[in-house]
């Protein structure tokens, strides 16, 4: 148990910001891949924050409910 404890504060927190404007075409592969790419690491726990910057198309509807990972 000490060992899981002890791997978990040893971890690097890396926060990942994206800003995306009309990108539903796109953004759920992006997504995809940075979280694989980020999420592959043991080391890293990984952030990916999206940053809607007014988006006319569905870009946001595509972050809100296709890509929460809790």
């Amino acid at each position: 148990m000490q060992a899981k404890k002890l791997s978990r504060q040893l971890r690097i927190k890396a926060s990942l910001v994206i800003p995306v404007l009309n990108e539903s075409e796109s953004v759920s592969t992006f997504a995809e891949r940075a979280l694989d790419a980020l999420g592959n690491d043991c080391l890293i726990e990984p952030e990916i924050v999206f940053v809607n910057d007014g988006s006319s198309d569905a870009t946001l509807d595509q972050l809100l409910h296709g890509h929460a990972r809790a």
